[in-house]
């Protein structure tokens, strides 16, 4: 396991509602990120910031009225839809459950600073690790920006010494 990529390999995203899950930019299908593994559907979706619910509701199938596009799509970007939306087929959303995360290095799967700590601890850290986009992840809550913010900021003052 790679320092750089400690966070988003321990942590991972589980949908109940879909309410708080962004279908384009959550990693969901096997970790996969669907904005990655369907650029180009990506790139011609009118609603990049669209939730997991909302598309649900509007509906995900091949013909579904979630799917807005820019333009009319070309016959391979139509193939596309049907390989997306085909690995959409069984995720059932589960109403009165929220999504959440779920914390890999914990047994009650919530994150915790000292489980942080231990793991980055344990490592021969080569200053600077934090990327700027690790340090302020969209999905992280500010404290633990500000943590990784502060760690980084240890670590650059350590280095200089």
């Amino acid at each position: 396991m790679g320092v750089g990529n400690w966070f988003d390999e321990n942590l991972r995203r589980c949908v109940g509602n879909g309410v708080y899950t962004l279908f384009w930019w959550d990693p969901r299908l096997e970790g996969d990120i669907l904005n990655h593994r369907f650029k180009r559907l990506y790139d011609l979706s009118e609603n990049k910031m669209v939730t997991v619910a909302d598309m649900s509701n509007l509906g995900w199938n091949v013909e579904g009225g979630g799917w807005k596009w820019r333009r009319r799509l070309l016959a391979w970007e139509e193939e596309e839809v049907v390989v997306c939306s085909s690995l959409l087929t069984n995720i059932v959303l589960q109403d009165g459950v929220e999504d959440r995360c779920h914390w890999n290095l914990h047994s009650s799967h919530n994150y915790t600073v000292n489980n942080a700590y231990h793991l980055l601890s344990a490592y021969d850290i080569n200053p600077p690790f934090i990327s700027v986009d690790l340090t302020w992840h969209k999905v992280v809550p500010l404290k633990i920006c500000l943590f990784a913010w502060h760690c980084s900021r240890i670590v650059s003052l350590l280095q200089t010494t």
